[in-house]
Parts: structure tokens; sequence; C-alpha cells
């Protein structure tokens, strides 16, 4: 399950991230688990840049394991208190911050995601998207926004003349490995 980034007042998945500072869980003293397949993580955030340019967690949807003791249940992230829920993907649920995310580096975003490129495995990349967003951050403010929506045209045609098949278990191990990482070139 894919990060979002509310850009521009639109929700954009994460496809790639290149830099040091996105939000993790154990920063805040919370140790996240996966629950099922679909996200092994444990966690998901949602991201926004606000007109003046920082970049904010605006909300986190995480489960904690078993055991985690009672100061775990209800810790505050940037003011807010979690609300619990039983069922579902995930246990807790944080809404409404402004968490100012202190990020320097690249952040590909996606959206109209093409469905014929789908493959059950991981985070799907930045060329597999219509429209991609690249943004340049520099200590949690946004600095440079492009368009990579052609670049990324490009690289699926590059991509649809290659075999997208692994043929030897080394290969297989690359390309489950890169399935995982969000990290772009």
């Amino acid at each position: 399950m894919p990060d979002i980034v509310f850009y521009e007042g639109k929700p954009y998945n994460v496809a790639g991230v290149k830099g040091a500072g996105m939000f993790e869980p154990r920063s805040f003293g919370l140790k996240s688990m996966a629950k099922c397949s679909d996200c092994w993580r444990g966690y998901v955030c949602e991201y926004c840049v606000l007109k003046d340019r920082r970049f904010v967690l605006r909300g986190l949807r995480i489960n904690l394991p078993d055991q985690a003791d009672d100061a775990d249940e209800d810790l505050e992230l940037f003011g807010v208190k979690p609300r619990h829920y039983k069922n579902g993907l995930f246990e807790r649920s944080y809404r409404g911050m402004n968490g100012p995310i202190e990020f320097t580096g690249g952040i590909l975003l996606g959206m109209d995601f093409i469905s014929k490129l789908y493959v059950h495995m991981g985070f799907h990349p930045a060329w597999k998207y219509q429209k991609v967003y690249e943004l340049i951050l520099e200590k949690g403010r946004v600095v440079s926004a492009e368009d990579r929506s052609q670049r990324m045209a490009e690289l699926r045609e590059e991509i649809s003349r290659e075999s997208l098949t692994p043929k030897s278990s080394a290969e297989i191990a690359k390309w489950v490995e890169t399935c995982f990482s969000l990290e772009y070139r």
C-alpha cells in the first residue's frame, strides 16, 4: 500500500523516494507490524504539501504488536490521539495532524495508474502512472516541482521492448527486492 501525498489539492501515490527524513513510526516510539500482506510495513502515511510549500504529515494508519503496552495505545503524534478500530486493515488512525516532516531529497508522485501494468508485488514504480511529478524538498519545504509524465511515457516505451520476466533466480531476487523499494535514480 503506497503512501499518499496531497499536492495541489489532488491525491498522488508515492512512487519513489530518494533522500532522508520521511516519517518513520519508530522515530516517534511506535513499532509497526504487518497485519496482512497488503501492507508489510504495517502503516500508511498521508502527507500534504501546504500552500506555503511545507511538507506535513496529515494522517497515519498503523498496526502495533498485540503486546504493545498501554503507553503505546494512546501515544499522541503532533498533538493528536489515535482512533481505535477492532476490525479492518489498520487498528489505529491519526487524522488532522499538521506534523512537519523535515525530508530532504526527491519524491516521485504518481496518479492515474495504468492497470494493464499491475503486478501483485510491492510498490508500483513511477513509470506505471500516466501523470508523474517529481518534488524536490529541502528540510521539509518543496523547492521545485517538475512534471515527469513525458519521461515516464518514454521509459514505458523503452521497457516495453525488453522482457519483464526474470530468467534466473538471481534476477528474480533482484526483481523482488526492487518491488519492495521506493528508491529511485
